[in-house]
């Protein structure tokens, strides 16, 4: 049903292809990788499905490159907007979502891989870019949701993912002598 939406307002507009790969990229992958991770069963399945059509109907743009990576700041942006949601299930699917993202090490700098080819260090510095804006808006919003004094589910799926985020980049600037 969400591939029906998102298709056919791509052929309202007369941009099919362009259009659907659109709204899947910013609204639909998102949420369906929040809802993959909710505590009923049957809600999760749902999700997953959408999640495994829609990664099939978005024009990757970058080979060798996990489309959670490519969709991260929109996937973390669902994720925190999940996160301060009313219903704890949404909350807690959040945290979890955002653990998976952590425990991939999607949630941290790319190993250093000197090719001496400047196109590809041009690429792994725009993916370094990319996963430390995302990296920072999930610490810098998770800090006050772990300083409210409410134990939900899930609160220590993201503290795990906000300590192992935190780890990364602390563990690259501590090898690059930073810190």
């Amino acid at each position: 049903a969400v591939r029906a939406v998102a298709v056919g307002r791509g052929a309202e507009t007369g941009g099919e292809g362009a259009l659907a790969s659109h709204v899947w990229e910013k609204v639909v992958l998102p949420t369906a990788y929040v809802g993959r991770t909710d505590a009923d069963s049957a809600v999760a399945a749902l999700w997953k499905e959408v999640w495994e059509e829609g990664s099939a109907a978005v024009t990757s743009r970058e080979i060798d490159v996990a489309l959670q990576e490519q969709l991260l700041e929109r996937i973390v942006g669902g994720c925190l907007r999940a996160l301060g949601d009313v219903s704890w299930s949404r909350r807690a699917a959040a945290g979890k979502g955002i653990e998976e993202l952590a425990r991939l090490d999607v949630l941290a700098p790319l190993p250093k891989a000197s090719t001496g080819k400047k196109a590809v260090e041009e690429r792994a510095k725009r993916r370094t870019e990319r996963r430390a804006r995302a990296s920072l808006q999930i610490l810098h919003a998770g800090v006050p949701v772990l300083a409210k004094g409410r134990i939900w589910t899930g609160k220590s799926d993201f503290l795990k993912a906000i300590v192992k985020v935190a780890t990364n980049w602390s563990t690259c600037l501590y090898d690059k002598g930073l810190i």
